[in-house]
């Protein structure tokens, strides 16, 4: 089971016709049907009646949920009234299980009846916001939140005027105004105009960024690696230059030593009676015969 209680329980539930129901359910099974739209636009190639199949199952469960779930119009009018407890009734908020499929967390109440054009910009665009795109669309289709609202709409027969679709996104952010006190700036110039395909080359393309800064920061570690290797290996070098120099210094003392020991001793000085005798003989040659 699921509770939800207000943080701050003084605070009023309702204001402006809208209630928060703080609601208590039991936990479903079931995969967030965004998830199955998120893999459909990692396909490249991903086509209109791709998005529209997937927005199908969703509608299919609000009928059987909120409406009469007999065969007929499967899709209702945009004019069609649901019950105010609706309004969270979007994508985000559904689990869905093979045939089995769950709305959760309807937080939201409103006090006057919500009409169906409403909540499928509500949901539609909530989707789109929050639901990357990785994938690369059919060529035919160049990628607006317009465009992916007709895309998801116009195959099943429903037809949101420019005008119908700028009155529910004014009615949306009276919504938001009103729960969140900020204004989401959120017109039909901005459904027009913004491309959510862009912001998944973004993504793609900071992740590209990421592997980039991720392999100069290998090659830096290489470098600082290779760097600290190399002065290792010259403060080796260093280190037995210095112990050869002291090799050299060593030898040479020894060559001097050795050479110095084979150098003769000179001669030493006569005594004064070898001289003396000398000298008698020069005086007295001897006489031959």
């Amino acid at each position: 089971m699921v509770l939800r209680v207000p943080r701050q329980p003084g605070l009023t539930r309702s204001a402006a016709g809208i209630t928060n129901r703080f609601p208590a359910e039991a936990l479903a099974p079931g995969q967030p049907w965004p998830e199955t739209l998120e893999e459909i636009l990692a396909c490249n190639g991903w086509t209109e009646a791709d998005v529209a199949t997937w927005a199908e199952r969703w509608i299919t469960a609000l009928r059987a949920e909120f409406l009469d779930a007999s065969p007929g119009n499967l899709v209702p009018e945009v004019d069609t009234r649901l019950p105010g407890h609706a309004f969270d009734a979007i994508p985000r908020n559904l689990l869905v299980d093979g045939d089995r499929a769950t709305f959760i967390d309807l937080e939201w109440n409103l006090d006057t009846p919500l009409d169906f054009g409403h909540l499928l910009v509500r949901g539609l665009v909530d989707t789109f916001l929050t639901t990357p795109i990785t994938g690369w669309p059919a060529p035919e289709i160049d990628p607006t939140y317009l465009t992916l609202l007709h895309a998801a709409t116009a195959p099943l027969g429903v037809h949101l005027s420019d005008a119908a679709i700028a009155e529910r996104l004014d009615r949306e952010a009276r919504f938001q105004q009103v729960v969140s006190g900020r204004e989401t700036n959120r017109d039909f110039a901005w459904l027009a105009s913004t491309h959510p395909a862009s912001r998944a080359q973004l993504l793609m393309h900071a992740r590209g960024l990421t592997d980039e800064v991720t392999a100069l920061q290998t090659e830096r570690s290489e470098l600082i690696n290779a760097f600290e290797d190399a002065r290792a290996r010259t403060d080796r070098v260093i280190a037995y230059a210095a112990e050869r120099e002291r090799e050299v210094e060593r030898l040479e003392a020894a060559l001097v030593r050795a050479e110095a020991s084979l150098v003769m001793p000179p001669p030493e000085p006569l005594g004064p009676a070898i001289r003396l005798g000398r000298a008698f003989r020069g005086l007295f040659p001897s006489k031959r015969t």
